[in-house]
């Protein structure tokens, strides 16, 4: 693990504040079922394969995918478009989540928290 850029603590900082006043005012049975289910189920996509491509795959089969020069693309390229689509899916339905409670704002509020999740996860 190495130390987070100016940058990313600030975007570290910002999301934990923003995800933690949403926890608190955010209500989830104001939402819709299916929109919940979308918003846990991208989510569990996204972590699953960058559990699979971060841990598994250097860990336990001793190999590791090369993100230079778009190597990625032969090696597991429907891992990282899967991973991109279910971020963009978790992005708009995160958006929709919070619609509630920062209305226009909204996505701009869930970019930033996404951002806080990019920067967390790049330090590992």
């Amino acid at each position: 693990m190495r130390l987070p850029t100016f940058t990313q603590t600030l975007f570290i900082i910002t999301a934990t504040s923003f995800t933690w006043h949403s926890i608190e005012h955010v209500a989830l049975d104001k939402v819709s079922l299916a929109t919940q289910v979308v918003l846990f189920s991208s989510l569990a996509v996204f972590l699953s394969i960058y559990v699979y491509i971060a841990y598994y795959l250097p860990l336990v089969k001793g190999h590791r995918i090369n993100f230079a020069h778009n190597k990625w693309r032969y090696e597991a390229p429907r891992l990282i478009q899967t991973a991109t689509v279910s971020l963009l899916v978790l992005y708009i339905s995160l958006s929709a989540v919070l619609s509630q409670e920062y209305s226009v704002f909204s996505f701009l509020i869930a970019g930033v928290e996404l951002a806080g999740l990019f920067s967390i996860t790049s330090l590992f």
